[in-house]
């Protein structure tokens, strides 16, 4: 994706202090829930999906041993399990190695029987918990997928399963080593 490209997102708002986002211009903000002038979000879910799409064109992305996970929410939970929550980012990692380990078994399956509305419910369920451990190169191809399944027909399915369930490898294996630590 190119830098300069204009890309816009329905979603819960948009924190514009949040690391992966420096360097995003705004262009365009409404609140239709509580008609707010000032960009915020109260949740957290617009800012992990912009990140996504920005993450990819600022010093934030990583590289090496840690390349499967972009970032984006380590500061947030590290910061939760330092605030009297010990064991926290543990837990949110197994809990996501069982969860994502299934989908991924889901997914293999439903490729296999070419069901279209499976595949776009399982994507759907992978992208934010992959994007919520910073696996956002794997969130990103559980988006692309389950787009394609929500019309009908998904190119290259064969391929594209391969392709995530090889990216969930890499994620699986950086959050393993993060439990080792």
């Amino acid at each position: 994706m190119n830098p300069q490209t204009l890309r816009p997102i329905i979603d819960s708002g948009i924190d514009l202090t949040h690391p992966n986002l420096k360097g995003v211009t705004l262009l365009y903000w409404a609140d239709l829930i509580a008609s707010r002038s000032e960009p915020y979000d109260d949740n957290g879910h617009g800012s992990a999906m912009a990140s996504i799409l920005a993450s990819q064109h600022n010093e934030h992305v990583l590289d090496g041993d840690r390349a499967a996970l972009q970032d984006t929410n380590d500061h947030l939970l590290a910061n939760m399990q330092r605030n009297g929550r010990p064991g926290f980012m543990d837990r949110v990692i197994t809990l996501y190695l069982q969860t994502a380990s299934e989908l991924i078994g889901e997914l293999k399956a439903a490729a296999a029987t070419d069901e279209p509305a499976v595949l776009h419910r399982i994507s759907h369920a992978l992208k934010p918990c992959s994007a919520t451990v910073g696996a956002l190169t794997l969130a990103a191809l559980c988006e692309t997928l389950e787009h394609m399944a929500r019309s009908g027909s998904v190119p290259d399915l064969a391929a594209r399963i391969a392709a995530i369930a090889e990216e969930y490898n890499r994620v699986e294996a950086a959050l393993m080593g993060r439990l080792e630590l």
